[in-house]
């Protein structure tokens, strides 16, 4: 599936009408800024080309969680902290 259109495949667009116009937009969408420029950009574009309207009204942009050193935390790094340690 085309990730442009998830938002629109979630609020079951063009299956279930009613859900559709409760749910569509959303208020907000979370969103990792390191795909900003693809995925954020592609949604927004497909749901307005779809609807005639954007998916979300707000993005909250998150940040990567970086270790004390200041990296981003990552498996392959091996520098994340297991939760269940904590």
């Amino acid at each position: 599936m085309d990730s442009s259109i998830s938002e629109l495949a979630l609020l079951r667009y063009k299956r279930d009408e009613g859900f559709f116009k409760k749910a569509y937009p959303c208020s907000l969408r979370p969103q990792g800024k390191e795909i900003i420029r693809t995925w954020l950009y592609y949604t927004l574009l497909r749901g307005y080309l779809e609807t005639g309207r954007a998916c979300f009204k707000d993005v909250w942009v998150n940040q990567h969680i970086v270790d004390d050193k200041g990296y981003k935390m990552s498996k392959s790094k091996g520098n994340i902290i297991d939760p269940q340690n904590l």
